[in-house]
C-alpha cells in the first residue's frame, strides 16, 4: 500500500510542477523563455529567413537581396516587431511566423510587421480562423506598437 501512496503522490508531484512551469511561461514570467525564442534558430532573424530561403532552392546572394529588400531595420527592432506578435497571438510560434514570411517572401511580397493588413494576414492564414473584434483591436495595438519602434 505504502509503494501505490509513493508512486502516486510522486506522479502527482510531477505533474502539479510541469503543469505550474507551464502556467508560468504562458503568463510571462519566464523570461528565458521568450529570449531563447528570439534566437531559436539562428544569429538572428535574417540569418534564419536566408537560411531558410537557401534550403527552398534559392542562391545565398538571391536569398539575401530579398531579406534584405523586404527588412530594411535593423535586426533588434524586427526581432521586438516579431515578439511582439507573439506576445499576442499565443497560438502561433516562431517557426510557424518564420514559414509563414519566407512563403510571401518566395511570391515577392514584402512582409512589413508594422502593418495592420499584414498582421491580419498572416493571423488569418496561420490560424485557419475568422477572427473576432477583440482579436482585431489586439493587432491594431501589436500594428501601432510596431509602428513607434525606432530604427536607430
Amino acid at each position: 500500500m505504502r509503494v501505490k501512496v509513493f508512486i502516486f503522490g510522486t506522479l502527482f508531484l510531477i505533474g502539479n510542477i510541469t503543469l505550474n512551469a507551464h502556467l508560468l511561461v504562458r503568463e510571462g514570467v519566464v523570461i528565458a523563455e521568450e529570449s531563447s525564442t528570439l534566437s531559436h534558430a539562428g544569429h538572428n532573424v535574417r540569418d534564419d529567413l536566408e537560411m531558410r530561403l537557401v534550403q527552398r532552392g534559392m542562391e545565398n546572394e538571391a536569398a539575401h537581396d530579398i531579406v534584405e529588400r523586404s527588412f530594411k531595420e535593423n535586426d533588434l527592432v524586427t526581432m521586438l516587431k516579431m515578439q511582439n506578435y507573439l506576445n499576442i497571438i499565443e497560438s502561433i510560434d516562431y517557426e510557424m511566423l518564420i514559414n509563414e514570411i519566407i512563403i510571401e517572401l518566395l511570391f515577392g511580397n514584402a512582409v512589413d510587421l508594422s502593418s495592420y493588413d499584414t498582421l491580419v494576414s498572416l493571423t488569418q492564414r496561420l490560424q485557419g480562423i475568422h477572427l473576432d473584434t477583440a482579436l482585431f483591436e489586439k493587432l491594431a495595438r501589436v500594428a501601432s506598437m510596431n509602428q513607434n519602434l525606432q530604427t536607430t
